[in-house]
């Protein structure tokens, strides 16, 4: 008997995705997780069919599964994490298709242990497999870690310094942009401009920064411009004006990003900015 058809909760084009764990994975990310599995864990990001079946049930049948597509974060030979856009109940039994590295599909058997919300509609999913799996089908090269062992530390996130001088703005030349310039400037702030996220990524040298954003035609530049700068090492605090149409997908916390009401008033930037700052 054939699954129904998967649908996929989130939509989100893979360089979104890519984007996004990027931002997970970073060192030190408040949503980086921890380094207490027992096994190796391997980057694993691609969409993959997740079937979800009633809590409860040991041995579902088919045809009570509700399939999902969602996007995989990392696999281990124990379990794995994907990305969802709804809240799954721990311990609801599952089946994940993996794709090996002939591109084969192989189901594996799974319950959910941690269902975690990340932004707007976002979850991510932690499974544990019933059986473990042999990690060199699906990763190349991997060498499987042998149970007691952990995963090497990750390197602490640099520390951001708390004086933020320099400012740069993203289309300056809109009203928001000229408005957020004036108060910034008002401050005694050092403000550049931006036409683009691309233009501002390639502009901020320096480690501390403030980049306000009055004007974005979309959402994958911004995610591109945030994973960017925090692989760069640099901790530029990214304020969004809410009219900025990518800015109702984007999360305070996971990008290191700060949606924003008004460009107007200096004092409140720059709170805003450090507030990022300390969060990033």
């Amino acid at each position: 008997m054939n699954h129904p058809q998967p649908v996929d909760t989130l939509r989100m084009p893979m360089s979104t995705v890519h984007a996004l764990v990027d931002v997970l994975d970073r060192p030190g990310a408040s949503f980086a997780g921890n380094n207490r599995r027992r096994l190796t864990r391997y980057s694993y990001t691609r969409p993959l069919v997740l079937s979800i079946y009633p809590p409860g049930q040991q041995r579902p049948p088919v045809t009570d599964a509700r399939n999902f597509i969602t996007y995989g974060r990392n696999l281990s030979a124990g379990g794995a994490s994907v990305l969802h856009g709804a809240f799954v109940h721990p311990e609801t039994p599952c089946e994940l298709q993996l794709m090996d590295l002939d591109k084969q599909a192989h189901p594996a058997a799974a319950r959910v242990v941690m269902c975690r919300f990340l932004t707007k509609r976002i979850h991510e999913l932690r499974l544990r497999f019933d059986e473990q799996i042999e990690i060199a089908r699906y990763i190349r090269n991997a060498e499987q870690q042998q149970p007691g062992t952990k995963a090497p530390a990750r390197k602490p996130a640099p520390q951001p310094s708390a004086n933020v001088g320099r400012a740069l703005v993203i289309s300056a030349f809109t009203p928001q942009g000229r408005a957020a310039e004036a108060a910034l400037t008002a401050l005694g702030m050092s403000v550049a401009h931006a036409a683009t996220s691309r233009e501002a990524y390639a502009a901020t040298k320096d480690p501390v920064c403030v980049i306000v954003v009055a004007d974005e035609p979309g959402t994958t530049p911004l995610l591109d411009l945030v994973s960017g700068l925090r692989r760069r090492g640099c901790n530029a605090a990214v304020l969004v004006h809410n009219s900025v149409p990518a800015a109702a997908r984007l999360g305070d916390e996971l990008f290191g990003v700060r949606v924003i009401d008004q460009l107007n008033d200096g004092p409140a930037l720059v709170g805003a900015a450090l507030g990022s700052l300390a969060a990033a």
